[in-house]
């Protein structure tokens, strides 16, 4: 069995981390790795239910590079902690691969673990340069997903508390005074 994991901390809450790993149709705008994941449209996200992946190798020289295109098997789903999802060869227990990401959330935002785990009678005829394209592409996606959710958090507007218990968020820092209190504006008669 052999295991290539990379984690990296990510300064943002878990749900925006979630919230970009379960829009999957911009994958291919910023995940240099997994750049397609489809689940069925029928089960969804949910254990037991079948995935389309696409995953960018590439070799560290840059010569070699491949898509590969599997079908998986979501094997736990919990939002906002972790995904996991399983596939292998046409004869189980002959090269088998299990992938996860976990959310861990801690001070400040969370670590984000990356893994993929491979097993089974064939995996010890893998390469070096095989198990490298996978880290390579584990550590891509990170940092991508770092840089995307970061900048993301960065340009948010936010929700300030004003006097009153009135909320502004509008991006140009107007406060919102709120609605006119009775008999405001009215002069007194005198």
């Amino acid at each position: 069995m052999k295991e290539i994991a990379a984690s990296l901390f990510i300064a943002v809450k878990p749900d925006r981390v979630w919230r970009e790993l379960a829009a999957f149709r911009h994958y291919r705008k910023w995940n240099p790795f997994v750049t397609a994941f489809t689940p069925d449209e029928d089960a969804g996200l949910a254990v037991g239910a079948k995935v389309e992946l696409v995953m960018h190798l590439a070799a560290a020289d840059g010569q070699r590079q491949v898509d590969q295109a599997i079908t998986a098997r979501l094997t736990k789903v919990e939002p906002e902690h972790e995904l996991r999802w399983e596939h292998g060869s046409w004869l189980p227990g002959l090269l088998d691969f299990e992938h996860w990401w976990r959310i861990a959330p801690g001070k400040g935002g969370l670590t984000f673990h990356h893994v993929l785990r491979i097993s089974g009678l064939m995996s010890g005829t893998l390469n070096d340069d095989y198990f490298a394209m996978y880290r390579a592409g584990l550590t891509a996606m990170n940092a991508a997903l770092k840089e995307r959710v970061e900048a993301l958090e960065a340009n948010r507007p936010r929700l300030t508390v004003v006097p009153g218990g009135l909320a502004n968020d509008n991006a140009d820092g107007v406060v919102n005074p709120g609605p006119p209190k009775p008999g405001a504006g009215r002069r007194a008669a005198g």
